[in-house]
């Protein structure tokens, strides 16, 4: 593991955001911070800083999105906004309570991507009323986001925990020790209730009634999905379905999430050949018909940025706006769903040619399947 000094030389050298705000004392505290189901989250970003750390990638790209987004606000940002980061990557310093931590580096890196992409971001002060966390000027409009960074479910972290505190047990003959728990971010689903299902539930109930959107201007929520805790999820889980290699459909249940009615199937394994089972239908509405305060959703993942724009929102977002969010780092074009600016509609089209296919795709496997019906009904005695 690398020391304190040796991730000071890698922060001077590749990432001068963090370097220019981080103190030798908070980086020898967070070091030092105790683990939880996870290594304090600043901590565990930082260590990834040494070219020849070893580690895993998620981290590093994180660490490197996290710089991205400090040397934006360092270079763009107003000098409120400058204050205002240097207090947020303080508190993402903190030695306890790690939800509060890795909600600043959610933050810190939704403003950066902001102000490097061109927006002049206004950070909104902590008001008694429950507010947005930052204010975009410069449209006919003002608009307003708010920020979640999503943790691992509670009942989930403790027994992650509890089994990192367990004493190892004594290596086997040729000294291998093999441990083993099953982790899973979003809870363990209930009985009855698929994995789609419970990932859809978890979070189409993100700020259920949406108290901290603008009444009177757009609100975009932006959900910040690259804490160590949501490894297994990323932008590939965002498209409405997609088909394996078998020919089979599955639904990852993020965009059920947002865009999902009660109702709506949910394919986890599904085929349109024989033997052919039912699909489960959502027993819930997604978060944009729960209600309409959120304008759009920006999905923030360590190598893709998903925005959905809500159709049924109180309030939408001026064209202008919504120009300025392709310019967004990472930006997910095939998996973004949004009214797209008209001249920039051409750089559908790839992605359009591809639902083409695989619309001719799935309708020949429709036919397939209805032939299939026609033969064994054929076949079967009676009344059927």
């Amino acid at each position: 593991m690398p020391t304190a000094t040796e991730i000071r030389a890698s922060l001077a050298a590749s990432f001068s955001g963090l370097n220019q705000l981080l103190t030798d004392g908070q980086i020898d505290a967070v070091l030092a911070a105790p683990t939880t189901h996870k290594p304090q989250p600043l901590a565990g970003l930082i260590r990834m800083a040494p070219v020849d750390a070893t580690g895993n990638e998620h981290a590093r790209q994180v660490l490197a999105n996290t710089d991205w987004a400090v040397r934006g606000i360092l270079g763009r940002g107003s000098s409120g906004l400058k204050q205002w980061i240097a207090g947020r990557v303080n508190d993402a310093c903190a030695v306890r309570d790690y939800e509060n931590v890795t909600a600043a580096l959610g933050e810190v890196r939704s403003a950066g991507f902001l102000a490097q992409s061109g927006f002049d971001v206004e950070n909104v002060r902590t008001a008694r009323s429950k507010t947005p966390d930052f204010r975009l000027n410069g449209f006919p409009t003002p608009v307003f986001v708010e920020v979640f960074t999503k943790n691992m479910h509670g009942d989930e972290a403790k027994a992650l925990k509890d089994f990192l505190r367990q004493p190892s047990p004594k290596p086997s003959a040729g000294g291998a020790v093999i441990r083993e728990h099953v982790v899973r971010p979003a809870g363990a689903p209930k009985q009855g209730e698929t994995t789609v299902e419970n990932l859809a539930q978890k979070f189409a109930g993100i700020k259920p009634r949406g108290e901290q959107a603008a009444r009177e201007h757009p609100t975009v929520l932006w959900v910040d999905v690259q804490d160590a805790d949501w490894w297994s999820v990323g932008g590939q889980d965002a498209q409405p379905a997609w088909v394996g290699a078998d020919g089979q459909f599955f639904t990852s249940g993020l965009w059920h999430a947002f865009y999902g009615l009660k109702g709506t199937s949910m394919l986890e394994g599904h085929a349109t050949s024989l033997p052919w089972k039912k699909p489960i239908g959502m027993p819930f509405d997604g978060m944009f018909a729960q209600h309409a305060s959120w304008s759009a959703v920006v999905l923030g993942f360590p190598r893709r940025t998903v925005v959905f724009e809500n159709p049924w929102a109180n309030r939408t977002l001026p064209l202008a706006f919504t120009e300025h969010l392709l310019n967004l780092r990472w930006f997910d074009w095939p998996r973004s769903w949004m009214a797209w600016p008209p001249r920039f509609r051409w750089r559908l089209l790839p992605a359009r040619l591809q639902l083409s296919l695989a619309h001719r795709r799935l309708a020949g496997r429709v036919k397939e399947m209805r032939g299939n019906l026609a033969d064994l009904g054929r076949a079967a005695p009676g009344r059927w």
